[in-house]
């Protein structure tokens, strides 16, 4: 393959334009039903998921 047919992989970040999947891949919040204190459970897993990998939107969450 040579060089002219290569895709750069930087990023403009200027001129960045909305992509059509931006909403479900980098949302702005989540919302999550069912979350637990208790440690073993997915509710509780799924939580701590979000956290610890540093999601810096709006996190809203119920336990029913």
């Amino acid at each position: 393959m040579n060089n002219k047919n290569k895709i750069p992989m930087t990023a403009n970040t200027q001129n960045h334009q909305p992509h059509h999947l931006d909403a479900l891949l980098k949302p702005k919040s989540i919302a999550l039903v069912g979350v637990s204190t208790r440690i073993d459970t997915v509710g509780y897993d799924m939580y701590q998921v979000l956290l610890n990998g540093g999601y810096q939107g709006c996190l809203l969450y119920t336990s029913p």
